[in-house]
């Protein structure tokens, strides 16, 4: 099991392609701020929105105290800058896309991750064949990676 907290790009990149059901491993006992269940919930599709609440039933979701994720802000969004800010005073990974999140968070000493390292895991575990066509889903769901990142993940994971 992997406590972490995560950030609402992993979560939503899952969601989009319906494939949430995935994530329950790295989800129960990991944490998730309010800002970025707000952005979950937030989504316009009523369908989208009760799949994530579902979701969001494994994880424990906190309130995190506004003075330190003020300073974050003018970088990043509310949801990161929570989700690095909670991650960072439970000392655990965090999970979020973001590149300038991402930084910041590797600054701040934190072990990160994101979706990749998520199937990453995935994979090592057995839990899915192959990484190539849930990231061909997200793409073609709007997620967006660049092409010399897929490639570069994919060699690394055996799937050239």
């Amino acid at each position: 099991m992997i406590i972490a907290v995560f950030d609402t790009s992993c979560l939503s990149a899952f969601l989009k392609v319906r494939k949430e059901d995935l994530l329950s491993p790295f989800l129960l006992g990991s944490f998730v701020p309010v800002a970025v269940v707000d952005e979950l919930i937030a989504h316009p599709s009523a369908e989208f929105r009760g799949r994530a609440k579902g979701m969001l039933a494994d994880l424990h979701v906190e309130t995190v105290p506004r003075a330190p994720v003020e300073d974050l802000l003018v970088s990043i969004h509310l949801g990161e800058a929570e989700a690095i800010v909670m991650a960072g005073s439970k000392g655990v990974p965090v999970f979020l896309d973001d590149r300038l999140g991402r930084i910041i968070a590797r600054q701040r000493g934190l072990e990160v991750g994101g979706t990749l390292a998520i199937l990453k895991i995935l994979k090592q575990r057995g839990q899915i064949e192959s990484a190539r066509p849930i990231i061909q889903e997200m793409l073609a769901s709007g997620e967006r990676l660049s092409k010399n990142v897929i490639d570069a993940f994919l060699q690394n994971i055996g799937e050239t």
